[in-house]
């Protein structure tokens, strides 16, 4: 018996792109069968083959089933461990039924999609359905429901060196999922996808292979060893197999080992696979005026980056971190940025508890911290397994801030800090108000110790007398000078 015009139709869409063969004719035969019967009803005429059954197509293509009923012109049902094979996929199920005028192939229960061209790229799920291209379809799709799980390799995986990244699979998880045209892939509904010991999550996800763009959106996130980032939507780009960039808009926020960041768009850029920069962006609300700065400038999100022990708000915020490891960060825009409470704080007034600078643009340069003299003794005191823990802690150096520059032409640079006493004079620190056009703070042990500023330089220096806390000083009369004497 020849089955002409039927199976031909019978084609499943790759993982990775639609079949080259989805408008070809082929003509298959039943090789294989314990049974075959008809019946006609009426103007129908039905086959109930039983089996197992196999057909054999010109073009290579086998299908098997366990029984099958073939409805003449309209359907093709296949009952009982289902297997479909071409050149570029196989399609297993435990029932799949074909309907011929609306070029609709049904697959249930068990469906394992693999495509043979993409390493072996797999979506097993409950139910699957693919509808041909045509005259009123312009690209085949396929869509999987009922939670399915893929495992998509990359498409040069097989190129990649052993024990290259290229070769891990990713691994996505969500309710739905839909494979359309060029192999464009989408994923609703709790989407979880993971990569090596990337994760990421999202409502929704879109991956472009051409554009190498994969789009998570709705509470997206993403979270590479002690990196996190969320958003309402975060693009990640590709270069080959490499993480070129990752974007997040809405609500920007990150956490990473040395920097936490909050703004309305973050970026970072990588090389190799390592981060290396970072930019954070503050977008206006959409109702400021132009005319009203002073009330845009109070109603307007800012972008706010954490460092160790600096708080940096601004329009923008540029973080360069060669190697992954932070080393800068610049903060462009009515720039602010704070040190943290430590112990210089105690007893001074909220005002002036903290070094802090501002002005158009602040800069802030990190170092990687110097080993406490006495580490190696107390580290040698722990036991065993604390000890081999200290050891992979010091895989990534501690960094510490080591210097401040904030730049204001015309005197808007500003900066207040504190200058510790002498340590034979014990009491509250000396209090330290510069104005210039640009100032250079140098930090060491957790202290400002030199301070250079430039322009026209103007400030007060308050020295404070035991059992108060400060007065207003002209040149000070005891105890260290204050480090911002120093101007040209």
């Amino acid at each position: 018996m020849t089955v002409r015009g039927s199976l031909a139709l019978l084609v499943v869409v790759a993982l990775a792109a639609p079949a080259a063969a989805a408008g070809q004719a082929r003509d298959c035969e039943l090789v294989q069968a314990r049974k075959a019967r008809s019946i006609t009803s009426g103007n129908t005429e039905i086959w109930f083959i039983s089996g197992p059954a196999e057909f054999a197509c010109t073009d290579s293509t086998v299908v098997r089933a366990d029984s099958a009923v073939l409805t003449r012109e309209t359907s093709l049902e296949l009952i009982g461990r289902v297997f479909y094979a071409d050149a570029e996929r196989t399609l297993e199920a435990d029932r799949a039924v074909y309907y011929m005028e609306a070029a609709r192939l049904v697959a249930q229960d068990n469906v394992v999609l693999t495509d043979l061209r993409q390493h072996g790229s797999v979506i097993r799920g409950p139910r699957l359905t693919y509808e041909r291209a045509g005259p009123q379809r312009p690209e085949a799709r396929t869509i999987v429901t009922g939670r399915p799980h893929a495992t998509l390799y990359p498409r040069d995986a097989g190129e990649a060196a052993p024990g290259d990244s290229a070769e891990q699979p990713f691994d996505v998880d969500a309710d739905w999922m839909e494979i359309q045209g060029e192999g464009r892939f989408s994923a609703t509904g709790s989407v979880e996808i993971a990569r090596g010991e990337t994760r990421s999550g999202a409502h929704a996800a879109t991956f472009d292979p051409a554009a190498d763009l994969l789009v998570l959106t709705g509470e997206a996130w993403i979270r590479q060893e002690d990196l996190r980032l969320e958003g309402q939507s975060v693009e990640v780009r590709l270069e080959g197999e490499q993480l070129r960039g990752i974007i997040a808009r809405q609500d920007a926020h990150l956490e990473g080992r040395d920097l936490n960041v909050d703004a309305s768009t973050v970026r970072l850029e990588f090389a190799e696979g390592a981060l290396q920069r970072l930019i954070a962006v503050a977008t206006p609300p959409a109702d400021a005026s132009a005319a009203d700065t002073s009330a845009a400038s109070a109603g307007r999100a800012r972008a706010v980056a954490v460092a160790r022990e600096l708080r940096l708000v601004a329009d923008s915020i540029d973080a360069l971190a060669p190697g992954q490891e932070l080393r800068q960060l610049v903060a462009v825009g009515e720039a602010f940025a704070q040190r943290q409470l430590d112990s210089l704080s105690t007893g001074l007034p909220e005002l002036v508890a903290t070094d802090w600078v501002s002005g158009d643009t602040v800069h802030a340069y990190f170092t990687a911290a110097e080993p406490r003299p006495d580490s190696g003794a107390a580290v040698a005191a722990l036991p065993p397994d604390r000890s081999a823990q200290h050891a992979a802690g010091r895989d990534s150096a501690e960094i510490v801030l080591e210097r401040l520059v904030v730049v204001g032409p015309g005197g808007r640079a500003q900066a207040l800090y504190r200058v510790s006493r002498e340590r034979d004079e014990p009491g509250p620190p000396a209090i330290n108000y510069t104005v210039a056009d640009r100032i250079i703070l140098i930090l060491s042990e957790g202290e400002i110790k030199e301070a250079e500023a430039t322009g026209e330089v103007r400030g007060r220096y308050l020295e404070p007398v035991r059992g108060s806390v400060g007065r207003a000083a002209g040149p000070a009369s005891g105890g260290r000078q204050p480090p911002a004497a120093r101007s040209r």
